[in-house]
């Protein structure tokens, strides 16, 4: 079943504006991820390349250290969850 993007755009716009995001910010980040998603790409599992965030400015220091600040000290987070953030690739041979 395709997904109705008009309907998804303005959820998502909702969301962020509901966790502070400025009305006018949402919609430019929304709109970005659509430009990038690939035809037929379902957009809620769709993820922008590192290049496509830097060209908004969407991923900053300050952005990782809020969203690391309200990962840790969430309630709906379950302990054995908060650390994946500071997880790290185990080495081969290791």
């Amino acid at each position: 079943m395709p997904v109705d993007l008009d309907k998804w755009a303005r959820g998502q716009v909702e969301a962020l504006i509901a966790l502070g995001d400025d009305a006018i910010d949402a919609e430019a980040y929304i709109k970005a991820v659509l430009t990038w998603l690939p035809e037929g790409a379902d957009p809620s599992t769709f993820m922008p390349t590192q290049e496509q965030l830097d060209s908004i400015g969407v991923v900053d220091d300050a952005a990782v250290g809020g969203a690391r600040t309200v990962w840790y000290s969430a309630d709906w987070v379950p302990g054995k969850f908060k650390r994946l953030l500071d997880a790290r690739a185990k080495e081969p041979g290791a």
